[in-house]
């Protein structure tokens, strides 16, 4: 497994949990473990993988991918405060799924690519085991 396995298996996983909470009646349990999940995953993402990716000079391309956590990160304290139970609760719930979805297909299908040339092996190890550390 390389660190591109690693952020791909999170990413099935997040894709699954969150299709869970689109469909889920107990909304709230299924939402707390992507939420978790979520939180898990965008720590170690940005703390590892896109911090050795801006040292390799690819900083402006990288802060795309960070707004757009950020813009997630919103989403979520707004559907914390909810109870699930509100008529926009499935509204925030897919806008957030669909900025999720748009985010790791950008991730998988341009950005993977790109930092696969541009690091050493030795540098995408040292990033998984790190990531794999705090997972």
């Amino acid at each position: 497994m390389d660190i591109f396995d690693a952020l791909r298996q999170d990413h099935r996983q997040l894709e699954k949990l969150f299709q869970q909470a689109l469909a889920d009646k107990q909304k709230a349990e299924s939402f707390d473990l992507f939420r978790r999940l979520f939180a898990a995953h965008t720590d170690a993402e940005q703390r590892f993988f896109y911090l050795e990716v801006e040292a390799a000079g690819l900083k402006k391309i990288i802060l795309v991918y960070v707004e757009e956590h950020n813009l997630a990160d919103l989403l979520l304290d707004e559907l914390m405060d909810m109870n699930g139970q509100e008529e926009n609760w499935i509204a925030k719930l897919t806008l957030l799924t669909d900025l999720i979805r748009m985010h790791i297909t950008k991730e998988e299908k341009e950005l993977f690519p790109l930092v696969e040339r541009t690091l050493s092996s030795d540098k995408k190890k040292e990033i998984l085991n790190n990531y794999l550390m705090v997972q």
